[in-house]
């Protein structure tokens, strides 16, 4: 029943959206300065030193520039301001009173379009390092290394070692370990707000996650180590390695998930009080008085979460040798995280969400990204002076979906998945020509309880897709 005489005049479209314009700007310079020399000789060869500073200025520049809106009755551009638009309410925001009433939680004119704030940060960071190579002997050399690092408010001193062993002609050993340190990023420790939409199941619908900096966070540290074996098993044909990794985080920089702390609010008790300020009911209260089902605004802030250790094994072997006018080459590669485990998360001594594990589960509900916990490849590459050929078996084992594991009453797996990859290159003089077909057999994404019915961390929707390159070598 449309009827073109009741139509909306452009001009009232026009009025109806604003924009909203915002400015941002990020520069890095970088100085540095290394000496390097010989300490003399020794049964393994020469030994050398190397000294060096290093000096890094960040800077991270937002404006709202307060440009024409689309008309003369339009707001200006900077309608998104939150420190000049908090309130939800427009007359609010045209007395310092009402802006000042809206500050401790300025969700703006637009509500999911959370507001911008003007910002103008700098960080600046002074390194030393000092590093020495050292060949023991033949068989045996290490590397041992210092870097200190000064943020200004914080700094650290953090050690490095490296070895490496050749017992016999066709395996070597080796070993790295090191502490690591990583201070705040300026957004981390601003205490203002950038928002995102994220889906809380006790509403069944996505809601504002506001995700605030805290001034107050410590550095992040780390101890890492990974042992390793490669080997040729005596042949020019074959060659493998197989590494082991171990790292141990503490203080770990994060922001707080959304889901579990709607999880606590919805438990009720010790665990709500812990976080009732931090939850938005109707007409944006945060007292506790409504329920889970009724939220409206999450406030996560950026905190040193719970400490996090995982350790895993990295596998490479490849069978390489001469094959009609050229070389055949034939290899698999995978990595298995073995573990993946993260402490329980309190607040003020209440515990907030428990201890978990990452490896092997779809992680929607934790500070975890999705993690399978074994990802592998196997592939065959054959080349001659004009002609190359490389397929790919890609493969993606299940996880689990603790989510449906607790509202189906049963396990919940998002499926394996497999899918074939071929490049054919074609060489001439200086010139390259690629022809690439991925996802040769157009396998679809293992079905997941997630917004588009797949897990987008992990898998591609994509299908199959062709590409064709071109490369000419100018050098």
């Amino acid at each position: 029943n449309y009827d073109a005489n009741a139509t909306n005049s452009e001009a009232l479209l026009r009025w109806l959206i604003d924009k909203r314009y915002t400015e941002s700007t990020s520069t890095l310079l970088t100085a540095d300065f290394i000496m390097q020399g010989s300490m003399g000789m020794l049964a393994g060869g020469d030994a050398a030193w190397a000294f060096g500073y290093e000096r890094r200025d960040y800077n991270l520049e937002t404006k709202t520039p307060a440009l024409p809106g689309p008309t003369a009755a339009n707001a200006m551009t900077n309608i998104h301001n939150g420190s000049l638009y908090p309130c939800d309410i427009p007359r609010n925001n045209a007395t310092k009173a009402g802006r000042d009433a809206c500050a401790s939680n300025p969700v703006g004119l637009f509500m999911f379009l959370a507001p911008t704030f003007e910002s103008d940060q700098d960080q600046t960071v002074d390194s030393l390092f000092a590093e020495f190579a050292l060949p023991i002997t033949d068989e045996f050399d290490m590397q041992i290394a210092l870097r200190y690092e000064d943020y200004g408010t914080v700094d650290s001193v953090d050690p490095k070692v490296v070895m490496r062993w050749s017992p016999t002609d066709d395996i070597t050993l080796r070993f790295t370990g090191q502490t690591t340190f990583r201070a705040p990023h300026p957004d981390e420790v601003w205490d203002k707000r950038y928002t995102q939409l994220s889906f809380v199941n006790q509403t069944g619908a996505f809601k504002a996650v506001d995700i605030t900096g805290n001034p107050n966070l410590d550095p992040e540290e780390a101890t890492t180590y990974n042992v390793g074996i490669i080997t040729d098993f005596g042949t020019d044909n074959w060659t493998a390695t197989v590494d082991y990794y171990n790292f141990e985080f503490d203080n770990p920089i994060i922001f707080e998930n959304h889901q579990q702390l709607a999880d606590a609010y919805a438990k009720g008790g010790a665990s709500r009080a812990a976080i009732v300020s931090q939850i938005y009911g109707p007409e944006n209260v945060n007292n506790g008085t409504f329920d889970a089902d009724e939220i409206g605004r999450i406030k996560s802030n950026f905190v040193n979460g719970p400490q996090t250790d995982t350790d895993g094994v990295d596998i490479f072997v490849k069978y390489e040798d001469a094959y009609a006018d050229g070389i055949m080459a034939v290899g698999v590669e995978a990595a298995y995280v073995i573990d993946y485990s993260v402490a329980a998360y309190s607040i003020d001594g209440v515990q907030v969400a428990g201890a978990y594990e990452c490896a092997g589960f779809f992680n929607i509900n934790n500070t975890c990204r999705s993690m399978p916990d074994l990802k592998a490849k196997a592939f065959l590459n054959y080349t001659t002076d004009e002609h190359n050929l490389y397929g790919a078996v890609n493969y993606i084992s299940s996880y689990q979906d603790r989510r449906g594991s607790g509202m189906l009453g049963r396990v919940v797996e998002i499926a394996p998945h497999t899918t074939v990859d071929a490049t054919y290159t074609y060489s001439w003089d200086d010139f390259n020509m690629s022809f690439s077909v991925y996802n040769l057999t157009d396998e679809l994404p293992p079905f997941a309880y997630w917004e588009m019915s797949y897990d987008p961390n992990t898998h591609s929707p994509l299908g199959r897709f062709i590409k064709v390159g071109f490369t000419y070598n100018m050098q």
